[in-house]
């Protein structure tokens, strides 16, 4: 009678695993992750600057590629902190991370300390 049982499972397990059909793993296309919300962020790795012999640099409304910003502290190699109306920007040994809105619009810069 335990055989018959036993039988009967091994039957029910085999048929059914033959019924469900799954599949772990991702698209092979990157899914679209639009926040329509009036601001913006970015996340990126940027590296650490070359020596470029100063070690503190600070700004108050430094204009150009930093539009936007009011205030801008930065100290080679640790990182910076750069701030705005509604938001910031924030390096830490390269890994940078920067979210605002109104009139401020963080991104990836190019130098980081002009």
């Amino acid at each position: 009678m335990r055989i018959a049982q036993s039988l009967t499972l091994i039957a029910a397990v085999v048929l059914l695993t033959g019924c469900v059909n799954f599949r772990i793993g991702t698209e092979t296309e990157m899914p679209d992750l639009t926040v329509k919300l009036p601001g913006s962020a970015y996340a990126d790795y940027v590296g650490v600057p070359a020596y470029s012999g100063t070690i503190l640099h600070g700004a108050i409304l430094p204009g150009g590629e930093r539009s936007g910003e009011l205030i801008a502290l930065h100290m080679w190699p640790i990182g910076g902190l750069d701030l705005g109306l509604i938001g910031a920007r924030v390096n830490i040994l390269g890994a940078e991370a920067g979210a605002g809105t109104l009139l401020y619009a963080p991104g990836a810069l190019k130098e980081p300390y002009e």
